[in-house]
């Protein structure tokens, strides 16, 4: 547990990156709690992630002694000293006049190893002289995103050409993207048009065929209901598009169609995609 000693000498002020707001409270309100309930970073970030702690108060010259418990959660826990460090863990924080906040700081640890996403909680366990524990914001989510991914060579942007059955020769812009805790699955964002679902894709152990799950909604539409993604050739919605890393890097989709009950919105003999 690390302990931080907080003290506040003057009316309450609550503090976020993009307002200051000033609070009427009644006297006997005494409470500590985060600024917010998440963190996202990314294992090789090299940056200190600051995590601010507030206490709230109107007695002047009041201090709180504050502990915290570090705890790994979830299940692929983080662990501390492997996966993030605790920045001035056995320091104390003195607050004066003018700050009524201090802040947790902690910095990733890249391992250069393939361990998936990891997740550690921040709980305030404790405070002193009558302080409460906020029933808000107590604790904070700490989400660390591994960048060992082994399909990270295929996320990114691409450039689609396409030659629709029913329009010739197009194209669109749509991107792969990685599936929290999956180390064989990506997401295609913007699949055919911008602003519809992410449709799930999985990626064989070779790296070279691509399977696009069948039947997965790509929107729904008010007046023809779902439209799915479907393979041309059998017209079945439980049949999976498969499709290919070329030598060149490119990757192709073939024959697959947008498709509701009362028709196709689109169809395409072949897609062939490129960064």
């Amino acid at each position: 547990m690390k302990k931080i000693l907080i003290s506040l000498f003057a009316g309450v002020l609550f503090m976020s990156a993009c307002e200051k707001r000033d609070l009427t409270m009644s006297s006997d309100v005494k409470f500590v709690e985060f600024e917010s309930t998440s963190y996202t970073t990314k294992e090789n970030s090299t940056d200190i992630v600051k995590i601010p702690v507030y206490l709230a108060t109107t007695d002047k010259g009041l201090k709180t002694t504050v502990t915290f418990e570090f705890k790994g959660i979830g299940d692929n826990p983080a662990v501390e000293g492997e996966d993030y460090t605790i920045i001035d863990a056995d320091k104390e924080f003195v607050l004066n006049g003018t700050t009524i906040y201090d802040t947790l700081r902690v910095q990733m640890i890249d391992n250069g190893v393939i361990d998936k996403d990891k997740k550690f909680q921040i709980e305030i366990m404790s405070s002193t002289n009558g302080v409460s524990v906020a029933q808000g914001r107590p604790s904070v989510v700490f989400s660390i995103i591994d960048d060992e991914h082994p399909l990270a060579w295929l996320f990114g942007t691409y450039n689609v050409s396409a030659n629709s059955l029913y329009n010739g020769p197009t194209g669109w812009s749509s991107s792969i993207v990685a599936v929290p805790n999956k180390v064989d699955e990506v997401d295609i964002i913007d699949l055919w048009d911008s602003g519809v679902n992410p449709i799930r894709v999985k990626v064989d152990e070779t790296n070279t065929v691509l399977t696009l799950v069948a039947g997965q909604v790509l929107f729904t539409h008010s007046t023809y209901g779902d439209a799915i993604v479907l393979d041309i050739a059998s017209g079945d919605p439980s049949v999976n598009i498969v499709g290919a890393v070329n030598e060149d890097g490119t990757l192709s989709f073939d024959g697959w169609s947008i498709t509701v009950s009362a028709g196709d919105f689109d169809a395409f003999a072949t897609t062939t995609w490129s960064k």
